[in-house]
């Protein structure tokens, strides 16, 4: 597993109860993948789960276990659109951006 939950864990629980996403606070919005997440606060963007194509946005291809910052878009997005293996971001200024390497 890589890291889906964003709880620090690479191993999914079988029970079935919620778990604290670390590293995030004041959350309004969040948008899931098929296995990464992202969720919009009032300080930015932050991004967990599988990183392998790229798709976090945060420039490297390292799955994250927890929460972290996609400084390219802080506090400018508008709308998080995540596929299969890719996410699209819809900045203020109306600029498209995409994240996926093959």
């Amino acid at each position: 597993m890589t890291g889906v939950l964003g709880n620090g864990e690479t191993s999914l629980y079988s029970d079935l109860y919620p778990v604290k996403v670390l590293d995030v606070s004041n959350a309004k919005a969040v948008y899931a993948g098929e296995d990464f997440s992202f969720a919009k606060t009032a300080n930015g963007v932050k991004a967990w789960g599988s990183n392998r194509w790229g798709q976090l946005g945060v420039g490297d291809k390292i799955d994250r276990l927890i929460a972290h910052s996609v400084n390219s878009i802080v506090n400018t997005s508008v709308k998080l659109a995540p596929g299969g293996s890719c996410c699209y971001a819809l900045l203020v200024r109306t600029d498209l951006y995409s994240s996926h390497v093959a």
